[in-house]
């Protein structure tokens, strides 16, 4: 992003000295045209972050219109994501009462200083 706006201005600048301008003035000059830098900075990156969304959007809406063209390859589709966030469901379970929940013992810190 630097060295493309240093390019630009580097630009700017040699329109302006071929205009007869002397070099300073024509730097000047380029600057006051180009404006803020950080401006020019952030405006690039909300245009980069609108076409990011913009982009997103576009491949959802092909892929809903190749589920619609192709019932059967739609039909498979989510089913296997049902079945895939079905048992992804049905092991987080087990994995929460097995690993991260203590035993349903009474007293079990206590049994164990006992020994």
């Amino acid at each position: 992003m630097e060295r493309e706006m240093a390019f630009h201005l580097d630009m700017a600048t040699q329109r302006n000295i071929d205009r007869g301008m002397a070099p300073e003035a024509a730097k000047r000059q380029a600057r006051l045209a180009f404006g803020s830098s950080d401006a020019v900075r952030e405006g690039a990156r909300d245009a980069y972050r609108a076409r990011v969304v913009e982009n997103i959007l576009n491949d959802i809406r092909f892929a809903l219109r190749g589920l619609r063209r192709s019932p059967s390859f739609a039909l498979t589709a989510i089913l296997t994501v049902a079945l895939g966030i079905s048992a992804s469901a049905a092991i987080f379970s087990v994995a929460d009462a097995v690993l991260f929940r203590p035993l349903p013992i009474p007293h079990a810190s206590t049994d164990a200083e006992n020994r």
